[in-house]
């Protein structure tokens, strides 16, 4: 009988062990494959035949904006491509007095531009700005909306935060109603990516995020202040602005990204702090 029973609880926990095996493996292997889809994902939106078309057309320059840009970036991204000058680019950039528009972070429309090759900063604003304003009515009808009725002003910002925020498209109208959710409850928003906006400089525009910057004093500090910043804090792209239309119905108010960078959300501060220990550490 002692036999049988060392026996059976070898069996049981080896049987254990290979259950929990499987479950990390499977925990790995479906984490690899997220962030797989994620990096696909923003390669099928960065791929575009306007880059094959300005290779045979030397009067057109290729622009490929990407989701999330701050203009500061997409300044970058013109000088170098369309040979700007600095004064050209700080004008684009609405660092100068003489800019064409210092209000307009939020609005500029990132994906795939052919422009002339000796087109100007207001040149590529006007155009970045049009696709702007026929994408949001686009996506406003086909939410039976009307744009009118829409503040665009906290609905681009709200896109901004989302677009810096999420893992990919999958994750963005969850942390839209975690957004909406926060405002609603009068709560600070708590978003890194504010801080990251208020940090960032020339060569590190969304730097790392350290727990004294949470004290940073700045009107964009959604840790110190309630409510959504004073402007948007990136270039949102399409699938962020439909988040931000739409939100997800959820009671949730926390959320964090593991190492995979799949979302995990929770209703209270407790489910949150289980979900840190759980997935961060």
């Amino acid at each position: 009988m002692r036999r049988v029973a060392i026996v059976s609880t070898l069996i049981f926990t080896t049987t254990l062990i290979c259950v929990f095996t499987f479950a990390d493996t499977f925990d790995v292997v479906e984490g690899r494959i997220y962030q797989f889809t994620n990096i696909i994902e923003k390669v099928n939106r960065n791929i575009s035949l306007a880059s094959v078309y300005t290779a045979f057309n030397p009067d057109k320059k290729y622009l490929a904006v990407a989701e999330g840009m701050r203009k500061e970036e997409i300044a970058n991204l013109c000088q170098e491509k369309l040979g700007w000058d600095n004064l050209e680019e700080q004008v684009f950039a609405g660092t100068l007095y003489c800019s064409v528009d210092n209000n307009d972070e939020g609005f500029l429309l990132p994906g795939s531009y052919v422009v002339d090759k000796n087109s100007s900063p207001k040149d590529v604003k006007l155009e970045m700005k049009q696709r702007f304003d026929d994408t949001l009515k686009q996506k406003v009808e086909e939410l039976g909306g009307d744009p009118k009725r829409f503040d665009t002003d906290t609905v681009i910002t709200i896109a901004s935060i989302i677009q810096r925020e999420a893992g990919g498209l999958r994750d963005m109208n969850l942390i839209s109603g975690i957004i909406w959710n926060r405002l609603a409850l009068g709560m600070p928003l708590q978003v890194d990516a504010t801080l990251q906006y208020i940090k960032g400089k020339d060569g590190r525009w969304w730097p790392y995020v350290l727990s004294k910057d949470k004290y940073l004093t700045s009107a964009y500090n959604t840790y110190q202040n309630t409510g959504l910043p004073p402007t948007p804090i990136s270039n949102p792209g399409e699938g962020a602005i439909a988040a931000a239309l739409s939100p997800e119905k959820t009671d949730c108010i926390f959320y964090i990204h593991d190492k995979y960078g799949r979302i995990h959300c929770s209703k209270n501060y407790t489910e949150h702090k289980k979900n840190i220990n759980k997935y961060l550490r």
